[in-house]
């Protein structure tokens, strides 16, 4: 009865163990506890019921039998994961009944794999608590300079930080949620501290209050981005020289930014908030914006000092991108003796209705497609439903002459 009952604990152990782990890796989960110390914790429960019965049977007839039991067993295990065999390391055949042989197996190669696995789990124990250790005294050793966090690491946040490396060659780069293998090549590289926890779960107070300390959530999960955002506020909301960088476009980062600025007087940390696709479409058109108005004075046929010249513009694909587009040139080409064509073709049945719901003041009567000398000229029409390989779209698109500009975003690069 107590060989079957710690089969099940043991190998029970194992499958919550793997699948934990598992659940980690795979969902990305918030690392409060790491992979490595969950399966080192699992493989130790295994072994310790795995030795119980062997054990128990050695010193039965003996004073005190369980709690001798207990103590060789934890010792047992202890031996197993410090790469020494322990003594009732031995086949257990002798132990199990003989009538059940195919148990004694089963129960044999459980405690093998055991065996086999637990130097390697000892192993990567260590490396990783080193790792660590190397990594805490690294963040230490940057006490007196200015120190950028990224909640993430990945190529956006890899990008900005080889950045402000070039800019800044004394800063302090900091990776949070980091694998042990990109830990290794970030760290090597380019010389910043990577650790394995979330960001939420690491201590930065041990740095100097005359040098500053930026918080960048910039996850590629924007709800993980809110999250590590309120609780960055709670935790350093205090601290002078500190700033977070929240990189969000949805609606609930807005909220926070501006239900905190009105906090603010109670709180001293400083908070920004990064719509990227908005930098992206503003940073455009700072940059090659004036050939939009030099293509439609090339393109107008009646330069007459007294008529508008026509900016025809087309945009395909009314995503994140095209949004931030759309709602851009809408102000950027109200400019004295032009008027704004906007055309968008979106494959969403309901695009029209969608964005005249997000932008109601664009889409109104009163300004879209009304001409009022000295005022915003402009006209904008949206094809909903407008698929981009279809022959429909073709008709639409080529019955549009003396286009000035196009934007295409259809969200992948191999449709652009």
């Amino acid at each position: 009865m107590l060989w079957t009952i710690c089969f099940i604990c043991m190998v029970s152990a194992l499958v919550i163990t793997l699948s934990s782990v598992l659940i980690i890796l795979l969902k990305q989960r918030k690392k409060y506890i790491s992979p490595m110390k969950i399966l080192v914790a699992g493989f130790f429960a295994a072994a310790f019921a795995g030795f119980i019965p062997i054990n128990y049977e050695s010193v039965s007839g003996t004073e005190l039998p369980a709690l001798k039991t207990f103590f060789i067993s934890l010792m047992s295990s202890f031996q197993v994961f410090a790469l020494s065999e322990p003594e009732s390391l031995t086949s257990i055949y002798g132990y199990v009944d003989s009538e059940n042989i195919q148990f004694g197996t089963s129960y044999d190669l459980v405690m093998s794999l055991i065996y086999i696995t637990a130097p390697f789990l000892t192993l990567g124990f260590i490396i990783s608590f080193f790792g660590n250790i190397s990594s805490h005294i690294k963040y230490l050793f940057g006490y007196f300079n200015d120190v950028y966090i990224f909640s993430e690491l990945n190529e956006r946040s890899y990008a900005l930080g080889k950045d402000i490396r070039a800019n800044h060659p004394n800063a302090v780069i900091v990776y949070t949620d980091t694998n042990r293998g990109k830990r290794s090549y970030i760290s090597c590289k380019t010389g910043a501290v990577c650790f394995e926890k979330d960001i939420e779960l690491i201590n930065f107070f041990r740095h100097s209050k005359k040098r500053s300390i930026y918080f960048f959530a910039i996850n590629d999960d924007e709800t993980q981005n809110i999250n590590h955002s309120l609780n960055i506020i709670e935790k350093y909301g205090r601290r002078e020289k500190t700033k977070l960088y929240i990189f969000s476009s949805q609606t609930e980062s807005a909220m926070i930014f501006d239900g905190y600025n009105e906090k603010k007087s109670s709180r001293r940390i400083e908070v920004r908030r990064i719509n990227e696709a908005r930098s992206a479409i503003y940073r455009i058109l700072y940059n090659s914006g004036n050939k939009i108005f030099d293509k439609a004075k090339i393109n107008c046929k009646d330069p007459s000092p007294d008529k508008n010249i026509p900016i025809n513009i087309i945009v395909i694909g009314l995503g994140e991108y095209g949004i931030q587009m759309v709602k851009a040139l809408v102000w950027y080409c109200q400019m004295e003796g032009y008027i704004l064509n906007l055309n968008v073709f979106e494959q969403d049945p309901c695009a029209e209705d969608k964005f005249t719901a997000q932008c109601p003041g664009i889409m109104s009567e009163k300004y879209n497609g009304v001409h009022t000398k000295g005022d915003c000229e402009y006209s904008l029409k949206i094809y909903s439903g407008a698929d981009v390989e279809t022959m429909s779209f073709v008709k639409i698109f080529s019955e549009i002459k003396d286009t000035s500009y196009i934007f295409i975003s259809l969200g992948s690069d191999e449709m652009n």
